[in-house]
C-alpha cells in the first residue's frame, strides 16, 4: 500500500490528479490511498502521517509548495517529491529541494504515470533499505545499514546509527522482525548488533564500532554462528577459527 499526498489548492487539479492515480491503479496493481491538502500549510501542519510519494503544486496561498518542501526536506530527506505546476521556471528551482521531477500543466496522464511511476519505484526501494518511525521530536526515517546497533531497556528502543542516536517506545522483538534476514544478530537480551560493524570479539564482549556490548553465555553460540555465515558469505574466513571452539561451544 501506498500513502500519496496530493498537495494543490486548485480542486479541479486535485480532481484530475486522483483520477490519474486511480486509472495508474488500475494499470499497474498498486495499492493507492490518497491525501489531499489544500496548500502548503495545511499539508505541513499535518496531524503525523508518513508518505511515500508526494505530489506537490508551487504556487499555492498560505504556505507556497516550494516553502512547504523545504520544511518537508528537515523532517524528510528522502521521501520522492515531485511538483505539479504551471510555473516551469519556478519548478527547475526544484532541484534545490530534492525534487524528484516536476510536471507542467496541463498534465497528460502519460506524462505522469511515467514520473509518477519512477517515484513509486524509488519509494518501493526505499522501504526495502530503511525503516521509519516517529519520536518525540518528530518522524525519522533510517537507512538499515546506517544502524550500528541497537538496544532495549525498559520500553524505549534506541537505535545507534553512524548520524546519531534515535529513540522510540518498542520491544527487541519488533526490531528484530523488522531486521529480519539482514546483517543482524542478538548478542543478548538487550542488544542487537549489525554485523557489518563488529571489528572484535573477546571474552564475552562484541566491539562494534566504538561500543563495547555485552554477548552473554546464552546468545554466544548463535551469535557467533550468525557472524561466522557473514563473514563466510563475504570473504570465506570462518570466525570459528578466528575466534576457537571454545568461544563457539560457549564454554
Amino acid at each position: 500500500m501506498l500513502n500519496i499526498a496530493v498537495v494543490d489548492d486548485d480542486e479541479q487539479s486535485r480532481e484530475l490528479i486522483l483520477s490519474f492515480l486511480k486509472k495508474y491503479e488500475g494499470e499497474y496493481g498498486e495499492k493507492i490511498v490518497p491525501s489531499c491538502f489544500a496548500d502548503g500549510k495545511e499539508f505541513i501542519f499535518r496531524e503525523e502521517k508518513k508518505f511515500d510519494v508526494i505530489l506537490m503544486d508551487i504556487a499555492m496561498p498560505e504556505m507556497n509548495g516550494m516553502d512547504a518542501a523545504k520544511k518537508l526536506r528537515s523532517r524528510d530527506p528522502f521521501v520522492p517529491l515531485i511538483f505539479i505546476t504551471n510555473l516551469s521556471q519556478l519548478a527547475i528551482k526544484g532541484y534545490e529541494v530534492d525534487a524528484m521531477d516536476f510536471i507542467v500543466k496541463p498534465v497528460s496522464y502519460y506524462n505522469f504515470a511515467t514520473k509518477l511511476k519512477r517515484a513509486i519505484d524509488t519509494a518501493h526501494k526505499q522501504a526495502d533499505m530503511s525503516i521509519s518511525f516517529f519520536t518525540k521530536d518528530g518522524y525519522v526515517k533510517i537507512f538499515v545499514n546506517d544502524i550500528v546497533y541497537v538496544d532495549v531497556f525498559g520500553h524505549t528502543v534506541t537505535y545507534h546509527t553512524v548520524n546519531g542516536d534515535f529513540s522510540v517506545r518498542g520491544t527487541l522483538t519488533e526490531v528484530e522482525n523488522m531486521l529480519e534476514k539482514r546483517d543482524f544478530s542478538r548478542s543478548d537480551k538487550c542488544y542487537i548488533v549489525n554485523l557489518n560493524y563488529v571489528t572484535k570479539i573477546e571474552g564475552n564482549s562484541v566491539f562494534v564500532g566504538d561500543a563495547e556490548l555485552t554477548v552473554s553465555r546464552h546468545r554466544k553460540k548463535a551469535f557467533l554462528q550468525d557472524l561466522t555465515r557473514f563473514v563466510g558469505s563475504n570473504n570465506g574466513i570462518d570466525v570459528r577459527r578466528a575466534h576457537g571452539k571454545r568461544d563457539v561451544d560457549g564454554e
